[in-house]
């Protein structure tokens, strides 16, 4: 086997988006705002951040957060854009709204962020890899998952329900896939490592809104190649659903949107 062939597919991707890190990390402020040593050490328990939680039906509120020591299969990524869905605003802005774990919980659907730590058996990224956080877990090696049909991964481990950080008061806060904080704690089975130097915003799409769209048309109703489809609503769902429906291979597309 030649040099040439040796290389890693992951080194040469990594490598593409070069110029997008040395911009991340430029000066390494950030960085070292963010907590340089625990990067460092690995040792992240103790680690302080902000984060937007959500207290039983309550309004969410900023609150400053200490991380717990990782367990085997966690990732801490910095976050760097976090995506709000349609449920999102209905738990920040409508009182009355209970949140799913029982328990305080961090706001968010996902989001996209560099990896600085992982846990002992995580095997899927890597310290320095930029991740979208998604809002389905998706192990990769279940019956589904190698069927193409990783929406409906068989893996219910991977579920997030354990507490990852904890208030100045030793109040337990959960964060399933919690972006909206400064860092993000959840499990490798929802981090996907993505090699490109797309905005953050942008790629932030994909996590909830325009997975919806995205996955409706191409695995729960996929589109069929030459096919006619029409798509009600041009919002961020709608719109991921045409792109979907491009990529299916769909002759005309029609969009309809009451709002001109």
């Amino acid at each position: 086997m030649s040099r040439r062939d040796s290389i890693p597919r992951r080194s040469i991707l990594k490598a593409a988006a070069a110029g997008g890190a040395a911009a991340l990390f430029g000066g390494g402020t950030l960085a070292a705002q963010q907590g340089a040593p625990a990067v460092a050490t690995n040792t992240q328990a103790g680690r302080k951040y902000r984060a937007y939680v959500k207290f039983g039906k309550e309004l969410p509120a900023v609150v400053e957060l200490k991380a717990r020591a990782l367990t085997a299969r966690q990732v801490l990524i910095r976050t760097q854009a976090a995506q709000t869905c349609y449920t999102n605003v209905d738990q920040c802005l409508i009182p009355g709204v209970a949140v799913p774990t029982g328990g305080p919980t961090i706001v968010g659907h996902g989001g996209v962020g560099i990896v600085e730590a992982i846990g002992p058996q995580v095997t899927r990224t890597r310290v320095g890899d930029r991740v979208v956080v998604t809002l389905h877990r998706a192990c990769g090696s279940c019956f589904n998952c190698l069927r193409m049909r990783s929406d409906k991964c068989l893996n219910g481990g991977a579920q997030n329900a354990i507490p990852t950080s904890d208030m100045a008061d030793g109040t337990a806060i959960f964060s399933p896939t919690g972006a909206m904080a400064e860092l993000t704690i959840t499990n490798e089975e929802y981090a996907v490592p993505v090699f490109t130097d797309l905005p953050a915003a942008d790629l932030a799409m994909l996590t909830c809104v325009g997975g919806c769209g995205l996955g409706m048309a191409m695995t729960n109703v996929p589109v069929e190649v030459a096919s006619d489809v029409v798509i009600f609503g041009a919002g961020p769902v709608g719109l991921s659903a045409v792109q979907a429906a491009k990529l299916k291979g769909a002759t005309r597309i029609i969009v309809v949107e009451p709002i001109r």
